[in-house]
C-alpha cells in the first residue's frame, strides 16, 4: 500500500496472478551454478506448494545451458571421431593395435590443448570446440605416414628399432615443415579483432605443434614394439599366386593367411651371381625362392661341384632355421631372383604378433624336415 503502481510493475502482474522475484549472483562456473539452480528449483516449489507453479528464467541461464550443451557436443564428437579412427585404422592395418597405436598421437596434442585453455582460463566456445577435431585429423595424418613407412621398411630388415629410426628420418621433415606451415597459417588468426575467432587460431597453431611432439616421440616409441601388416599391402601384392599355393610352407593356408606371412618376412633382392648362402658361414634362417633360378655348389679345396638346381618355389636352409648349423654348400643366383628370407629371430618376434601364421610356418616346417628326413631314411635302406 505504500508503493506506486510503477514500482510493482517489474515484480507483479496487474491482477497478483504472477510474481517476479530477482536473484543475484557471482557464480561463474557453470556446474556450481546448475548445482544451486537444482536446489532452488526444490526449495521453492517446496514453499509454494502445488497450487503455485514456479520458473527459474534468465538471460544468464541460457548461456549456461548453451555451454553445457556446447560441452556434450563437444565429447560426443569427439568420442565419435576417435571411434571412427580406432576403426579404420584398425581395419587399415589388420590389427586393434594399429587403432590403438593412431589413437595415441590424435590424444596427447588434444589434451595438451585443454591443458592451456584451462591454464590460460581460455573458454569453451564455438571456435576453441572446432580446434580438437581439426589437430586429431593433423596429427593421424602424420601417423598414417610413419606406420606406412615403418611397415615398408619392416619388409627388408629384421631390426624392427633400425626400421622405426629410418622412418622417422624419412618421415621428419615433411610432418615437420607441414605442420609449422600450418601452426603460421593458423597464427595468423590472431590478428582478428573477434576473441573467438583469435583464441581459436592461437590453440589451433599451438596443437599443430603438439601433433610434432607426439609424432616424432611418442608415436616411434610405440612403434618399436609392435609389428603390423597394411591391408593396402595385402591387396597390392604382386607374387605369384601358383608359387605359394603350391609350396608346403605354405600347407593349409588360406590366400589371406599365405599374404600375411609373406608380409612379415623378409624380403631380398638378388642378381645374377649373388650368394644366398655361402658354404662355412652360421645363420638361422631359410630362403623361399619367388622367382629365378639358383645352383647348390659344394667346394672342396680347389675343386668344387655343382648338387642341385634350384626353381621359383623351392626352399632350402630349413635346417640351420631350426637348428644354427654351419652352411654346407653354397647357394648361387643363376639370374635374377627374388627370394623370401624366414630369420629365426624376427619370426620368434612377429610370435606375439602374428600367433596363428607363425605357429602355422612353424608346423609346415616341421613337415618339410619331417619329409626329408623320411627321405633320407628310404634312400639309406636302399643302399
Amino acid at each position: 500500500m505504500f508503493f506506486h503502481r510503477s514500482d510493482l510493475d517489474s515484480y507483479v502482474s496487474h491482477d497478483f496472478s504472477q510474481a517476479n522475484i530477482v536473484v543475484r549472483h557471482n557464480i561463474n562456473d557453470s556446474h556450481t551454478l546448475n548445482a544451486y539452480i537444482d536446489e532452488l528449483q526444490e526449495v521453492v516449489e517446496d514453499i509454494a506448494g502445488p497450487e503455485i507453479k514456479v520458473n527459474i528464467v534468465s538471460e544468464n541461464l541460457m548461456v549456461n545451458k548453451a555451454a553445457e550443451d556446447l560441452m556434450l557436443a563437444q565429447i560426443k564428437a569427439l568420442v565419435l571421431l576417435l571411434a571412427l579412427i580406432f576403426i579404420i585404422m584398425s581395419v587399415m592395418f589388420t590389427s586393434f593395435r594399429g587403432g590403438a597405436i593412431a589413437l595415441v598421437p590424435a590424444v596427447i596434442p588434444i589434451a595438451m590443448m585443454f591443458g592451456v585453455m584451462g591454464y590460460l582460463n581460455i573458454p569453451l566456445n564455438p571456435g576453441t570446440a572446432m580446434v580438437a577435431v581439426i589437430g586429431i585429423g593433423i596429427a593421424v595424418d602424420g601417423t598414417v605416414h610413419l606406420l606406412a613407412r615403418y611397415n615398408e621398411l619392416c619388409r627388408h630388415t629384421s631390426d624392427y628399432v633400425a626400421a622405426v629410426n629410418l622412418a622417422v628420418k624419412e618421415e621428419a621433415t615433411p610432418l615437420i615443415v607441414s605442420s609449422i606451415a600450418l601452426s603460421f597459417g593458423f597464427g595468423i588468426l590472431l590478428l582478428s579483432n573477434f576473441t573467438v575467432i583469435a583464441q581459436f587460431g592461437a590453440l589451433a597453431a599451438v596443437t599443430m605443434l603438439f601433433s610434432i611432439y607426439a609424432n616424432l616421440l611418442i608415436t616411434p616409441i610405440i612403434m618399436a614394439r609392435v609389428r603390423l601388416i597394411g591391408l593396402y599391402q595385402i591387396i597390392g601384392m604382386t607374387v605369384d599366386k601358383k608359387v605359394l599355393e603350391e609350396s608346403p610352407l605354405f600347407k593349409d593356408m588360406t590366400n589371406y593367411q599365405r599374404r600375411k606371412a609373406v608380409l612379415i618376412s623378409e624380403l631380398n633382392e638378388f642378381e645374377e651371381g649373388d650368394l644366398l648362402v655361402e658354404q662355412g658361414t652360421v645363420g638361422r634362417d631359410m630362403y623361399l625362392i619367388l622367382s629365378g633360378e639358383a645352383e647348390v655348389i659344394r667346394r672342396d679345396g680347389d675343386k668344387s661341384r655343382q648338387l642341385a638346381t634350384l626353381q621359383a618355389g623351392t626352399i632350402f636352409g630349413e635346417i640351420g632355421y631350426i637348428r644354427e648349423t654351419e652352411r654346407t654348400a653354397d647357394v648361387k643366383a643363376l639370374t635374377k631372383i627374388s627370394a623370401l628370407r624366414f630369420d629365426y629371430e624376427r619370426m620368434q618376434k612377429d610370435l606375439k604378433f602374428f600367433p596363428n601364421i607363425v605357429a602355422k610356418l612353424n608346423f609346415n616346417i616341421s613337415y618339410i624336415l619331417g619329409e626329408r628326413l623320411a627321405d633320407m631314411v628310404s634312400h639309406s635302406k636302399k643302399d
